[in-house]
């Protein structure tokens, strides 16, 4: 980072989301403006929302921080691109890779988060680190097996993406998407985690690894994991967490979710204008599988979410 301190005291973020997640990205929003120490905060919202509130939701929010700025940019990747879309992942999910598109070339550093997250910490910790010449930093998924069906050398390990602190003039010295394009259009059958998979496999060697903390995933929160470091030390991440991922199979706005931070996430959605929001799915049958992960031990549970995938 420069040694301007205006620069220093002055962050960039990407949020990219649908009408879906607009409660879910404001909450984040809200977690990273009240845990933070910076100065001011330029905030980039991109996403084609149907819903007219949502902007007017936002800006409403907004409105609470004078050291924070909005701007809502109305974007989806182009349909000519084939971009595969599956599960809850959409388009939208690809729209980080034109982050150079919505920030000025005089922007050097851009901080973009999942909107399925809270921030837990003062964000001015993670906005300061040296990436040390690389095009981004991101946190590595331990234990991740996805290496080898990319041809990652397994020292540089699997990413996840949810969390990506750009270095803007690397990214652009670089044009991500002359190479990432072209890989998705190629291997489009054989990226289960999509975009994620795309970016570790172009630029596993362009990345600098961040602490855990400022990606803490749901899988760290289990007593038996796949994760390879002692469970004391995986216990302590997760109380230590800076930004906290809920990429599990169920989300804190979700009845039959049980993750620690949950309730810290409905402490941040009641700092929006989304604060009457309600838990989804409470039924008889959401009833009888909470009852069923009281009674089936928790390594059972976790190999079956295993097996639908690692990370996402």
């Amino acid at each position: 980072m420069s040694a301007d301190t205006s620069l220093q005291n002055h962050g960039y973020f990407l949020f990219c989301a649908n009408d879906l997640y607009a409660q879910h990205m404001a909450a984040c929003i809200v977690s990273m403006l009240e845990n933070s120490s910076l100065e001011h905060h330029d905030v980039c919202v991109v996403g084609k929302f149907e819903d007219e509130g949502v902007a007017k939701d936002l800006e409403a929010l907004f409105s609470k921080y004078p050291n924070a700025t909005l701007r809502i940019v109305n974007f989806l990747p182009p349909e000519s691109l084939r971009l595969p879309t599956r599960m809850h992942w959409t388009a939208d999910t690809f729209s980080r890779f034109w982050v150079d598109d919505f920030f000025d070339e005089t922007v050097g550093r851009v901080l973009y988060l999942d909107s399925d997250m809270i921030v837990t910490g003062d964000i001015r910790a993670l906005w300061e680190v040296d990436l040390e010449g690389a095009m981004f930093g991101a946190v590595t998924i331990p234990g991740s097996d996805r290496t080898a069906p990319l041809q990652i050398p397994e020292s540089f390990g699997y990413f996840n993406n949810g969390v990506l602190l750009f270095d803007m003039d690397e990214w652009r010295k670089q044009n991500p998407l002359s190479k990432l394009l072209p890989y998705i259009e190629k291997k489009i059958d054989d990226l289960p985690f999509l975009d994620q998979d795309a970016l570790n496999a172009c630029y596993y060697d362009k990345r600098c690894a961040l602490d855990y903390r400022w990606n803490m995933i749901v899988p760290f929160t289990w007593k038996n994991s796949f994760i390879p470091l002692p469970r004391a030390e995986q216990q302590q991440i997760v109380d230590e967490a800076h930004i906290v991922h809920f990429n599990g199979q169920t989300k804190p706005w979700h009845y039959i979710n049980d993750h620690p931070y949950k309730a810290a996430y409905w402490k941040y959605v009641r700092m929006t204008p989304w604060c009457e929001a309600m838990e989804s799915g409470k039924s008889l049958i959401n009833n009888l599988k909470k009852l069923y992960n009281k009674l089936i031990p928790q390594h059972a549970r976790e190999y079956l979410w295993r097996l639908r995938g690692r990370g996402e």
